[in-house]
């Protein structure tokens, strides 16, 4: 009897303890899309998202040009349709970068480039993307 007593005990603990891992809140990663605002990113942050409006229906392609390597590293790339059942909807192509530690030694900014083409035409005009990421410092101005 004390076992069983034991054992149910033990599974209540187990069931609250998911339950209370299931609704605590997952913060987002930072996901920016208007390119004529800068992406702020403070220390701690190591990751975020960059989403641009495509259709890979006509042939276009989002292409990373431009970033500087020793602050971030791009890590993932994906489509993501459209959920409007429309012939033809536009979808997104996510961009996801991790931050390097060394990014956060003194404060600075960095451009990342995107172009819109067709991988396969010559003498494009393509359309682009820069955004601005300003990396904050560790230890405020003015501190040793």
């Amino acid at each position: 009897m004390r076992s069983i007593k034991i054992l149910i005990t033990l599974v209540l603990l187990t069931c609250s303890c998911a339950l209370f891992a299931a609704t605590k809140q997952i913060k987002p990663m930072p996901d920016y899309q208007n390119a004529t605002k800068p992406i702020m990113l403070k220390p701690g942050s190591r990751n975020f998202e960059i989403t641009l409006e495509s259709n890979l229906a006509t042939g276009y392609s989002w292409f990373l040009k431009k970033y500087n390597a020793n602050l971030i590293k791009p890590v993932t790339h994906m489509y993501v349709k459209s959920q409007s059942n429309k012939l033809g909807a536009p979808g997104h192509e996510v961009w996801t970068f991790q931050v390097l530690p060394g990014a956060y030694k003194v404060p600075q900014m960095s451009k990342i480039k995107f172009v819109l083409l067709r991988p396969w035409e010559k003498n494009q005009h393509p359309e682009t993307r820069i955004f601005t990421v300003v990396f904050a410092s560790k230890t405020p101005m003015g501190k040793k």
